[in-house]
């Protein structure tokens, strides 16, 4: 019983670990808040985080699949949830906007 615990959760870990990790990486490059100057990197790192926040948010919204972590099939009295991410989505890229116009 307790090597089944074990192995349920390393598979949770992995799935938030492929699901996840592109994602914080993605979005986080070129929005140092120690760069002074802005580089060719971040002009061509800028398109990338708002795509990637993009991707996540409409594919979470608009496709449904099923994980041992999650789920994005649409339930019917959940749907303010789903407004509520797809919000999130768009408050973060207004966000990304805005760092890098500053």
């Amino acid at each position: 019983r307790l090597a089944k615990s074990l192995i349920l959760w390393f598979e949770i870990f992995v799935q938030l670990t492929i699901i996840g990790l592109p994602f914080i990486y993605l979005t986080t490059v070129g929005n140092s808040i120690h760069a002074q100057r802005r580089s060719l990197f971040t002009y061509f790192a800028f398109p990338i985080g708002i795509a990637t926040v993009v991707f996540y948010t409409l594919v979470c919204y608009n496709v449904e699949f099923h994980t041992k972590v999650f789920s994005t099939e649409k339930l019917e009295n959940r749907k303010i949830i789903y407004l509520g991410s797809l919000l999130m989505g768009i408050i973060l890229v207004i966000i990304q906007i805005g760092h890098f116009l500053r």
